[in-house]
């Protein structure tokens, strides 16, 4: 059942304001011009959401992979990545990472349903230009949606980033659908804001949806001016003096897009929830907690201090002690994976759930893995080295040196450990043999052409890959390289790569330095060119994105 709102609801009107500030353009600190009044209303924060476009986004903790992966750890027996299944993203956007999704495991049926028709619109023409024929795009509300008949059973529902953006009587809703919807043995992602993390923030949110009310000019612009307004006050304000981590928790999320800053942090409804309150809501339609689809947490006290650990492993009650674990993490944002089977005691897992899945490094260009101290740290680097192909079994690997004399247990807990940090993660399917170095490459499917077109806006592209049963996030700079690549050669591929970034007048941050002329962006994206050809390239071969041609 929904939970009581933590405050009393606030009245839908006030009084007019005799002189409304203006926030619409610079203003020193200390000085507020007062514009004409205009018969407008008050606030214009509550509708600004739906005025904005919605930016695309590719998530891939709720790749299916992944999910099956965490109920495999607790026992339960998901659909295994190359067998058919039944998907559902409630709440899809546009639908970027159901149609990945959808090319990478074409086995599946996926279902997108979100209530915005121009998104329902946008998922479709890309998944019909793409021809994928296992992606459906359905516009509702989560009211309907429970009633509706023309649904399958789900063996995955995924709630990404709709949770704590919806009302209490939607989320009433979205656990109506999930109980009628999801099978016995499904699973349900969630994802939602932590109140620990965010709580300094709430106060900023808040007088930044009063500014946006109080300023004109588009969705963009009266954003902008509210955290122009906002920013030029902090250095002043008490409440960013006495509070440090509302200072950086505003600097982060002004650098954040403002289409994605107005539905993330500027819409009606944003609700911050501890662990310990989502758990007993799903508790109330028979979902048990089985793990993060962020990986990490898994292990239970990493991340945590020392010191602090003992306190985390006191508390008794599961529940109890991971809302105590977020709380001393100061996390805000999770990622939760419930299950409608109760999950085995335990993180390890039956050796037979595990021993045909094939372990590999999750993209091309990765920084050496870090192996944490502990007994199986010198393991885990052997299981790096041996996995990095992307090829073969825990089985196959159990066979090889230096693990020839471990025991199944040990097995399992090595490849737990190796894929927490995503520095290893499981495949769907064996890579392919590797091709080396073709200078003519060809995109393997339809989609990834259509997919690759975001990097002229985006800052990163996802193409998905029928190997890893997911998407590879690909840097802008890196998706111009490949584009003209498969056009005029590896080789040649810099050139126009170089003229395409100059002629989009974008601005470019290279390890950490703003690049704007041609001097700054030609070396920068030489790198890059080098990068992908050395690292990028084999990886894509191997994923089966790109193909020689």
């Amino acid at each position: 059942m929904p939970r009581e709102p933590r405050h009393p609801p606030r009245p839908k009107s006030r009084p007019p304001v005799a002189a409304p500030i203006r926030v619409d353009a610079p203003t020193a600190v200390g000085s507020i011009a007062a514009p004409e009044r205009k018969p407008r209303r008050s606030r214009q924060s509550a509708n600004i959401a739906a005025e904005t476009e919605y930016i695309s986004r590719f998530f891939i903790t709720q790749c299916p992979t992944t999910l099956g992966y965490v109920a495999a750890m607790r026992g339960l027996r998901a659909p295994r990545p190359t067998e058919p299944f039944t998907y559902c993203d409630l709440g899809c956007g546009k639908g970027l990472t159901v149609n990945v999704l959808a090319a990478a495991m074409p086995q599946a049926r996926f279902y997108g349903v979100d209530l915005s028709a121009d998104h329902i619109e946008a998922a479709r023409r890309t998944a019909t230009a793409g021809g994928l024929l296992n992606a459906t795009f359905i516009k509702d509300d989560f009211a309907n949606l429970a009633e509706r008949e023309d649904l399958p059973a789900f063996d995955f529902i995924a709630l990404q980033g709709v949770y704590s953006w919806v009302d209490a009587d939607a989320r009433q809703k979205i656990q109506q659908t999930v109980r009628r919807l999801l099978k016995p043995e499904g699973l349900l992602y969630v994802s939602y804001n932590a109140l620990t993390g965010w709580a300094p923030f709430l106060p900023i949110r808040q007088t930044l949806r009063l500014l946006v009310g109080q300023a004109s000019g588009t969705p963009a612009e009266r954003a902008a001016a509210a955290f122009r307004y906002i920013r030029e006050v902090a250095e002043r304000a008490p409440y960013f003096q006495n509070s440090p981590a509302a200072r950086k928790l505003l600097d982060e999320v002004a650098k954040e897009k403002r289409g994605y800053v107005i539905h993330e942090f500027l819409a009606g409804a944003w609700d911050l929830f501890t662990f310990d309150e989502v758990a007993e809501e799903m508790a109330s339609i028979g979902l048990s907690y089985c793990g993060s689809a962020l990986l990490e947490p898994n292990a239970g006290d990493t991340g945590l201090a020392p010191e602090l650990q003992p306190a985390a492993r006191a508390i008794a009650d599961p529940i109890a002690a991971e809302a105590v674990r977020s709380f001393l993490k100061a996390e805000r944002y999770r990622a939760d994976i419930f299950s409608m089977s109760r999950p085995a005691e335990g993180w390890l897992g039956r050796w037979d759930d595990f021993a045909d899945q094939v372990f590999g490094p999750p993209m091309g260009v990765m920084q050496e893995p870090q192996v944490r101290g502990g007994a199986l740290a010198e393991s885990v680097r052997a299981f790096f080295a041996v996995t990095q192909t992307g090829r073969a079994s825990l089985a196959q690997i159990a066979k090889m040196e230096p693990f020839s004399g471990a025991d199944t247990e040990t097995m399992l807990r090595i490849a737990h450990a190796a894929t927490r940090t995503f520095a290893r993660r499981p495949y769907a399917r064996p890579a392919l043999e590797e091709v080396v170095g073709p200078d003519r490459i060809r995109l393997a499917l339809p989609i990834h052409e259509i997919l690759l077109a975001m990097a002229e806006e985006e800052s990163r592209v996802a193409l998905p890959s029928p190997v890893l049963g997911t998407g590879i996030i690909l840097p802008f700079a890196a998706a111009f390289i490949l584009d003209a690549a498969c056009r005029v050669g590896v080789q040649g591929a810099l050139e126009p790569a170089v003229r395409r970034l100059l002629d989009s007048e974008r601005v470019w941050t290279h390890d950490g330095k703003r690049l704007e002329t041609e001097k700054e962006i030609r070396p920068a994206m030489a790198q890059v060119h080098g990068e992908f050809r050395d690292r990028w390239l084999p990886f894509l071969l191997r994923a089966g994105v790109v193909e020689a041609a």
